[in-house]
């Protein structure tokens, strides 16, 4: 029993320095992110407040939010965009969730990049389990102007005919 004591407090001890380091790491990319060693500190916290609230881990709420920061979402902007992540990943099974957070940061950092919402990322938001109306619905509120025009496809397609396209303008 002293032996297996002892080498219990030698893992605690290596995860504990493992935890530290990606820490550390994780606060180094903030830092370089937003420009302010105190900001990536708070930003940090909210990750893992965030995780503690809900049944996702706080390495995956740091991924999420680290992506939506590369995107160039910024304070109450990347609060609701990791939050609406948060939201939907958590009504996935728990062994889709880490795809499901992936797939929305990449569907949102697509749409903050274009400035606006087009086909491809109604796709995106999909197959991360976002459904097209309950987009169009929410868009709708946030009162986001909806921009649709018939697309023609080419003769050559096996899509004859008109189609409408639906662009959200933020």
């Amino acid at each position: 029993a002293l032996i297996a004591k002892h080498v219990q407090v030698n893992v605690d001890d290596v995860q504990v320095t493992m935890d530290r380091g990606e820490r550390m790491s994780t606060l180094r990319a903030y830092t370089t992110l937003l420009g302010d060693a105190n900001r990536a500190e708070q930003e940090y916290g909210k990750a893992r407040g965030l995780a503690r609230k809900t049944d996702l881990t706080a390495a995956d709420t740091v991924a999420a939010q680290k992506k939506l920061m590369v995107a160039g979402f910024r304070g109450e902007g990347l609060d609701r965009a990791l939050l609406a992540v948060a939201d939907v990943a958590s009504m996935a099974a728990p062994e889709d969730r880490q795809l499901a957070m992936e797939r929305l940061g990449k569907a949102f950092g697509d749409i903050r990049s274009k400035g606006k919402l087009q086909g491809e990322e109604l796709k995106q938001l999909s197959e991360a389990g976002i459904g097209r109306g309950l987009v169009m619905e929410e868009l709708a509120r946030m009162g986001v102007k909806i921009v649709e025009r018939p697309v023609r496809y080419k003769p050559r397609s096996k899509h004859l005919g008109k189609k409408i396209r639906a662009t959200a303008v933020f």
